[in-house]
């Protein structure tokens, strides 16, 4: 590597010794060369006569293997141009010589690969912290351009295993070189040796570490690591670097470039920043983070928890072509395991011990070794983005503790209410939306997960988001409170506050999905205390609330598309579909079932006592197609239902409008007589329901929620089929062929967390036995451990036939268990367990 770069520092020098024969100079008697000739010449049209031939007018700069410089000594058609120019080829994990250019300023523009750059500019530019300014650039794209002045101290690093190309131009005709390294490094004689080439292999790291600054050697580590190049040690000994000669945390021991192991190629790093700008931070983390704070330059050492949360959540919508561009990653899973695994572990780091040490790579300039870690805002972020990652790849736990987490340390920071005057507007800003961020997630994963809220709404003292337009240029323009935009009070409008909008409706709907995952119809048979609200009174609130929309926040196709083309559409149809869904969410457990009745205690849970089968069964029904209208429509204008453009709050309506589809297609002719469905609209219901499959189908790839989702779905339809449609081999559930199956079933790998009866979920002989807490159980267990899900589902065969019936033959539950098999499902239950292994309960 050494040969091949060595020429490089020659190409750059300018020097007078020429590199080689000139490939266009010739020798007059005169002994003049060419290019003295043409500084002699007494005019312009005289040089044409010196440069007779055309061939004099062209310059290889590809030549000796992309190493050449074009200057009067190898070019003479440059004299009186005042510029020369050089092609470099830098090899993979290569460090150019801190080097300067005494007479001309030089413009680096790269053609190929990734350069990392460094400048030291001349005394007296003064950084940030009052040290020496050093500018970092990082050249990620070809074209990229870059500046070195006159005189300035600067390098040039390839963090890539392949080589960078580019051309510098130069002020100058002879801007000329000089080497800093003798008075930079104060290398020992043997390692003096390095300095005859202008570029230091990566395999020689160790012998000048303890010369580089910290951030670079644990670059070049985290390089020659990644193309598995052969480091060649030199000791220091007793004669290394002089103690007064580094910078301090400079010591050898300081450079593990911890930290930076992660690092990613530029362009693919950047097309993973931009994909989480387009997807979830928009939506469920309301816009929270400062994007300009990770794709600064320091952003792989500093808040680099943040950074790797946001990589691995970004992973997941990564095509594999892209994830191979970093040769470490084989597709876009394994980055993502790669970066969730580097999130996870600095989540653990930082939780541990509220001032324990910060885990970081030594920062570029300069180093903070005795960082403590207090919860701050981004830690908050980056626990919320790692949360969210669990839960769309079904690590449903950890994404419960993660998220978690972040709302004890929002509630430490005291984020619910407006104590932080003394930042400035956008710090302000983003706290706010950091905390709805944490009441958004908390919301999700309860409901995913059939878990307890945790944040109380009523002690929330907080503006809704601002327009975006203010958020970005940081002016004093809060968004309205809660109340002001229930009240029609605000002054803003509805368009450029469509986050505060959403938001707002998200928390009307929550309350509903709380009583729905605490217990719902359930509830009163536990003998739980009667809610102080009911369902009934927040889904008059809602529908309130949907009235109330200004005409642009209303459900139309006109607006669909003017939210569209101003990039919220995820805003607006979401708040459109958890409206729909808080009508009939509550409502679709108390949809009737054969040999059933309904419960004469219905109180305020869920619907009141004179309401009829006929209301559930209709309110039920227009809320479900009323969602499939609204995705066949959002459909229309996006061929094609990207979650991309919906987010997690798309998903939950899907599945509830789903159960309800299929009770009218299965069960609603033998449930009742009070409404008759006709043939039209049962076959229609079935069509609907295969539609939300293959909009969740289409999702599983990248999100494994959306396949529990549409796994949910599957075992809702084979379990009505079951339970309405069943035939002779119903009989056979407890014969030898369903022992046969159940032991197949219990080969397949189980979560490592081993919940059993008493640990949180209920001993099968004291579950309830109607139907609606059977589709409760299959909505909510396959989202956290199929494994159990399929365990209760099985308890029939365990239980004594009783004299029931045909209907009770079946046991406890009443459906046929062989339709269940499409449950052994190794992959999604390896994937859960995979994500586990950290945690326990």
């Amino acid at each position: 590597m050494l040969n091949a770069a060595a020429f490089l520092a020659t190409v750059l020098a300018l020097s007078l010794t020429a590199v080689s024969a000139p490939t266009n100079q010739t020798q007059p008697d005169a002994g003049l060369s060419k290019a003295a000739r043409l500084r002699l010449a007494d005019s312009f049209a005289e040089r044409y006569s010196i440069l007779t031939d055309d061939k004099d007018f062209v310059f290889d700069l590809g030549q000796n293997n992309f190493q050449s410089i074009a200057n009067p000594q190898t070019f003479p058609a440059m004299v009186g141009t005042g510029t020369s120019i050089a092609a470099a080829r830098f090899p993979g994990c290569s460090i150019s010589k801190l080097h300067i250019h005494p007479r001309a300023a030089e413009m680096l523009v790269l053609l190929s690969g990734y350069l990392v750059t460094e400048t030291i500019p001349e005394l007296g530019a003064g950084g940030s912290s009052g040290g020496q300014r050093v500018i970092r650039t990082e050249m990620a794209s070809p074209g990229a351009l870059t500046v070195f002045d006159q005189g300035a101290l600067h390098t040039q690093i390839n963090p890539d295993c392949g080589d960078a190309t580019a051309l510098t131009v130069f002020s100058a005709e002879d801007g000329g070189f000089g080497f800093v390294a003798d008075q930079a490094f104060a290398l020992p004689d043997d390692v003096l040796a390095t300095q005859l080439g202008d570029a230091i292999s990566g395999a020689d790291i160790d012998r000048i570490r303890a010369a580089l600054p910290a951030g670079v050697a644990a670059m070049v580590d985290a390089c020659v690591e990644k193309c598995k190049i052969p480091k060649r040690s030199l000791s220091l000994g007793g004669t290394g670097v002089p103690e007064q000669t580094r910078g301090p945390g400079n010591d050898a021991s300081d450079c593990s470039g911890a930290g930076l192991d992660e690092s990613l190629p530029m362009p693919l790093r950047q097309r993973l920043l931009q994909i989480f700008t387009q997807t979830h931070h928009m939506l469920e983390l309301c816009a929270c983070v400062d994007m300009d704070l990770v794709q600064g330059t320091a952003a792989p050492d500093k808040d680099s928890f943040l950074l790797q949360s946001i990589l691995a959540l970004s992973a997941l919508y990564l095509t594999d072509v892209e994830a191979t561009s970093d040769t470490r990653f084989a597709n876009s899973k394994s980055l993502m395991f790669f970066f969730r695994s580097k999130a996870q572990e600095l989540s653990r780091s930082l939780s541990d011990e509220p001032s324990g040490k910060f885990p970081h790579a030594p920062d570029m300039h300069p180093p903070y070794p005795s960082l403590t870690c207090p919860p701050t805002v981004v830690t908050i972020q980056a626990n919320l983005v790692l949360g969210l990652c669990e839960l769309l790849t079904m690590a449903t736990s950890k994404a419960w503790l993660h998220i978690g987490l972040a709302i004890r340390m929002a509630q430490t920071l005291r984020m619910r209410r407006e104590y932080n005057r003394r930042l400035v507007p956008r710090q302000r800003e983003v706290r706010r939306r950091t905390f709805w961020a944490c009441v958004m997630l908390d919301r999700l994963v309860a409901y995913c997960t059939h878990r307890t809220q945790t944040i109380d709404l009523s002690l929330i003292q907080l503006h809704l988001p601002c327009s975006e337009v203010a958020f970005a240029f940081g002016h004093e323009s809060p968004g309205p409170t809660i109340s002001e935009l229930a009240d029609g009070a605000s002054d803003m409008a509805a368009d450029r506050i469509a986050l505060a909008y959403f938001v707002r409706t998200f928390l009307l709907w929550s309350p509903v999905a709380q009583i729905y995952v605490d217990g719902g119809r359930g509830s009163q048979q536990s003998g739980q205390r009667k809610p102080v609200v009911g369902s009934a009174e927040y889904e008059a609130a809602m529908s309130a609330w949907r009235d109330s929309l200004p005409s642009e926040m209303q459900w139309s196709l006109r607006n669909l598309r003017a939210h569209r083309s101003l990039g919220q559409m995820s805003h607006f149809a979401s708040m459109h579909l958890l409206i729909q869904h808080t009508a009939f969410l509550s409502h679709h457990e108390y949809l009737p079932h054969a040999g059933e009745g309904r419960d004469a205690n219905t109180f305020a849970v869920a619907i009141p006592p004179s309401d009829s089968d006929a209301v559930t069964i209709s309110i039920c029904i227009e809320g479900a197609n009323q969602v499939v209208a609204m995705l066949r429509l959002i459909d229309s204008i996006t061929a094609g239902l990207c979650y991309t453009q919906l987010g997690v709050c798309a998903g939950i309506p899907m599945v509830t409008a789903a159960s309800v589809l299929l009770w009218a297609h299965h069960c609603s002719r033998d449930a009742t007589s009070s409404v008759q469905l006709s043939d039209d609209q049962i076959s229609q219901a079935k069509h609907d329901v295969d539609y939300l499959v293959n909009v969740l189908d289409s999702w599983a790839k990248t999100w494994r929620l959306a396949r529990a989702w549409s796994n949910c779905i599957r075992l809702l339809d084979e379990f009505y089929q079951s339970r309405y449609r069943r035939g002779n081999k119903h009989l056979k559930n407890g014969s030898a062929e369903a022992a046969e199956l159940r032991t197949e079933s219990e080969s397949v790998p189980v979560s490592p967390t081993p919940l059993r009866d008493g640990d949180g979920y209920p001993d099968v002989t004291m579950i309830p036995t109607e139907t609606y807490y059977k589709v409760r159980l299959i909505t909510g267990l396959i989202l956290e451990q199929p494994e159990l899900c399929k365990k209760f589902l099985q308890a029939s065969i365990e239980q004594p036939f009783s004299d029931g019936g045909p209907e009770e033959s079946s046991g406890l539950w009443g459906f046929d268990i062989e339709d269940f098999s499409w449950m052994n499902d190794p992959d999604l239950v390896m994937a859960a367990s995979a994500l586990w292994n950290d945690f326990t309960l």
